[in-house]
């Protein structure tokens, strides 16, 4: 229904308001239903179609209301009425025709309208529009798509397409340090009985820049794909011979170390693991990751090493710890076995420090101390070399087996001899298959004839006994009759 807001009102005496239906008229005067009221105004009053009803004549006692246009709406600001006075709304067409109102979608705040009338000291005010929001969300949604479009692609490649098979040989003549850096990848260092160093990548592509300057063999990721590299590793070979620098960083990335003999070596990654085997370092050792665990295995250090790792625990079985090592790790256990070292600090906290080692106590002069846990290391001792061992919320439990510290049992052959008596080995398992899925088939075949064979003996025996019955019993037949 529209109302018209720019209709001149007229004042009514409410004191006079009878309790009867019926019409005021353009004087104020009441007239009940069904009376017709004369006027100088209007000749008759009744009820219209709403829209059409005849416009009066302004009550010359009546101000005219104020035209404001904030904004640019129309909005009609009326002048206060006494309480007790009540302008009565009539509905007709709109008095601006560009302001339509629909239903309850108004322009304007009608709550100062109680059945239809405006009470006083009532404004009327536009209502604001809510700006919308839904174009502002898709836009930060596309932008926020565009970023994340990349590291997606990257992924699905990464993790579903072929891999990219790269080999780089360097000679080891002349280089005395390696450095690598890489972010996302496995990397792994294994030793090697040829002359040269060797590295090869599988990735998407070729990221590597890979370069040789002032004794330095440096291998670089060029790019960050992100999620693409999820598959992605590299693997450097080093001759037995080198004993230069080896420095390896990655981040959130694997490093493994195997068949490798070394001088000075250090290894650094984030949020994943480092695994040790078989390896002799001569030199001094770090080695180093957040959040993930490190595994020591046949190991033997040399100079110093220092090792350590957050929130995962240490592992060594069959380890020499060399002249000196410190390892550090918290909210997780140090575990050992079969180790032996001449000074060392093991430090962790909120978990278990366990030891079992060769040699006897008395070499050692030891300190440890822990809360919450039990202790069978205690301090005491006057022996040469030192042991700390330090822990929270959490039991040291030391084993001495006495015996004299052995060498760790390290597998000397490189590692692609190991690899080449692994394809070696491959080959005679498969030629061994072929020849025992022969033999099956042969045999097989054999059983199968035996098989018919006798079969066949035993059809031709039992037909001739079936012949010798029959004939036996027409003998019979003949000699005595039924």
């Amino acid at each position: 229904m529209a109302i018209d807001l720019n209709k001149e009102k007229y004042n009514l005496n409410n004191s006079q308001k009878p309790n009867t239906d019926g019409y005021y008229g353009p004087d104020g005067e009441f007239y009940p239903n069904g009376s017709i009221p004369q006027s100088e105004h209007v000749n008759e009053v009744k009820r219209y179609p709403v829209g059409s009803a005849p416009i009066p004549e302004k009550s010359p006692e009546v101000q005219p209301a104020k035209e404001v246009y904030p904004n640019n709406i129309p909005v009609m600001v009326r002048e206060q009425t006494p309480a007790r006075e009540v302008r009565t709304v009539d509905y007709a067409q709109p008095a601006y025709p560009d302001v339509q109102t629909v239903g309850n979608d108004l322009p304007y705040d009608m709550s100062g309208i109680n059945n239809g009338n405006i009470q006083g000291n009532t404004q009327i005010t536009p209502v604001k529009k809510k700006k919308p929001v839904l174009p502002l969300v898709i836009g930060i949604g596309a932008v926020a798509l565009i970023g994340i479009s990349g590291s997606v692609v990257g992924f699905l490649q990464g993790f579903f397409g072929d891999m990219d098979e790269h080999s780089y040989p360097f000679s080891a003549v002349g280089i005395n340090q390696i450095i690598v850096n890489d972010s996302g990848t496995q990397i792994s260092i294994y030793g090697t009985d040829g002359e040269n160093i060797k590295i090869t990548t599988s990735e998407k592509g070729e990221n590597y820049q890979i370069n040789t300057a002032n004794g330095v063999l440096s291998v670089d990721y060029k790019s960050d794909k992100g999620f693409g590299k999820i598959r992605e590793s590299i693997d450097i070979y080093i001759p037995e011979q080198y004993m230069g620098d080896i420095s390896i960083a990655n981040k959130n990335g694997k490093i493994n170390i195997k068949d490798l003999k070394a001088g000075n070596i250090t290894a650094n990654t984030t949020n994943d693991n480092i695994y040790v085997q078989d390896t002799i370092f001569t030199g001094i050792t770090e080695l180093h990751t957040t959040n993930d665990n490190i595994d020591l295995s046949r190991v033997q250090f040399g100079a110093s090493a220092n090792i350590s790792t957050t929130n995962d625990d240490i592992c060594a079985d069959d380890v020499d710890f060399g002249e000196f090592a410190v390892l550090t790790t918290s909210n997780d256990g140090i575990s050992f076995s079969d180790v032996s070292f001449k000074n060392i600090e093991l430090k962790t906290t909120n978990s278990d420090i366990e030891v079992e080692m060769y040699g006897d106590l008395d070499d050692h002069t030891y300190y440890s101390s822990t809360s919450n846990g039990s202790n069978n290391l205690g301090n005491g001792g006057s022996g040469e070399y030192k042991l700390v061992c330090n822990t929270t919320n959490g039991d040291i439990e030391f084993e001495f087996d006495g015996s004299a510290p052995d060498d760790p049992e390290i597998d000397h052959i490189s590692h692609d001899n190991k690899e080449h008596g692994s394809d070696m080995g491959s080959e005679i398992k498969s030629e061994l298959e072929a020849a025992g899925e022969e033999m099956s088939s042969e045999f097989k075949a054999a059983g199968e004839e035996i098989s018919s064979e006798l079969e066949a003996a035993g059809e031709e025996i039992a037909s001739a006994l079936d012949e010798a019955a029959a004939e036996i019993e027409a003998e019979l037949e003949a000699e005595f009759g039924n």
